[in-house]
């Protein structure tokens, strides 16, 4: 897959110290940081009309220093509705995002959460996890 961004020179690319993806720009001297960042959506079962609270993503970070609190979360339950989520998980990671949400009724959704990390001003989205709610 080309890089996208402006300048960049596909051909040269480089781990840095920070264990972090370097990419030359094509300015004299200049390199621009690509950041490895992943979120996946998981499954659990909740009660329709009952308070869920739990886990619905977890996130990985290419950075080995990242905390928690390096990331906000927004969670989109799949019916609609969207709370913020709370980043837990040691230095480095892996990061649990848990939530609290009610649904209204039965079914099947697919929750999925947006991560912003301030460090990159960069918003990544996870993949959909599935909540059965009986």
């Amino acid at each position: 897959m080309p890089l996208i961004a402006l300048n960049a020179l596909g051909g040269s690319l480089t781990v840095g110290p920070d264990h972090k993806i370097w990419v030359a720009e094509g300015l004299a001297g200049a390199l621009g940081r690509l950041s490895a960042i992943g979120g996946t959506g998981q499954n659990f079962t909740a009660t329709h009309g009952v308070k869920f609270t739990g886990e619905v993503a977890s996130l990985v970070d290419g950075t080995p220093n990242a905390i928690a609190s390096n990331f906000t979360a927004t969670i989109y339950w799949g019916d609609g509705a969207t709370s913020s989520g709370t980043t837990s998980g040691k230095a480095g990671g892996p990061f649990a995002v848990s939530g609290t949400h009610t649904y209204a009724s039965a079914g099947t959704y697919h929750p999925y959460v947006t991560f912003y990390k301030a460090a990159d001003h960069s918003t990544y989205t996870s993949s959909k996890g599935e909540a059965t709610v009986d």
